[in-house]
């Protein structure tokens, strides 16, 4: 309404609606043009990324390496056996030395070509990816990962899944609770 504000309202079927509350610092449900500035500069930092730093003494914390590529949108970064994982919304899995950082492989998860809020996890060898459209990928890990298996639940999945004490799965759709073995 050219007020020089912008209201929740007025974002609604825009990717805008969907980042409103971050943009929004005092959370009073409008956007000034300082808020959205704000918004711009941290979208556009060409310093942002995947960083690995050395925390063996505290006060000489240093960077080691910086990874601005295989960044998830996302679904955290997991750590397992000195790998580490990230997935990508599209089903775009990479795989980086937790030294250096070096890309040991990059590939997509053929089958579950989707989007991927929840956190991987990882135990026994493998890592389990969820879709938020509703697929479970099983992977094997390792630098030269493979796909496992992958078992569509036909629900989307609302959150983490995780591994029980007995090993099975536990899965949280929106419909249900899943305990896979």
């Amino acid at each position: 309404d050219k007020d020089g504000r912008i209201t929740r309202t007025e974002t609604e079927g825009s990717w805008v609606a969907d980042h409103f509350g971050w943009i929004d610092g005092d959370e009073d449900d409008v956007l000034v043009e300082a808020e959205w500035q704000a918004a711009r500069k941290t979208l556009m930092n060409r310093d942002h990324g995947l960083v690995a730093f050395d925390i063996a003494d505290p006060k000489a914390c240093r960077e080691l390496w910086r990874s601005r590529r295989s960044l998830p949108d996302i679904a955290t970064p997991i750590v397992y056996h000195d790998v580490v994982y990230t997935v990508m919304h599209g089903g775009v899995m990479s795989a980086l030395d937790a030294a250096t950082g070096k890309v040991l492989k990059k590939g997509r998860l053929e089958g579950a070509n989707e989007e991927f809020y929840a956190s991987p996890i990882a135990a026994d060898g493998k890592l389990c990816f969820a879709s938020h459209e509703g697929k479970l990928v099983i992977v094997e890990a390792g630098a030269d990962w493979q796909i496992k298996v992958i078992l569509d639940l036909k629900e989307t999945l609302e959150a983490t899944p995780a591994f029980a004490a007995d090993g099975s799965l536990l899965v949280r759709t929106a419909a249900a609770l899943y305990r896979l073995h």
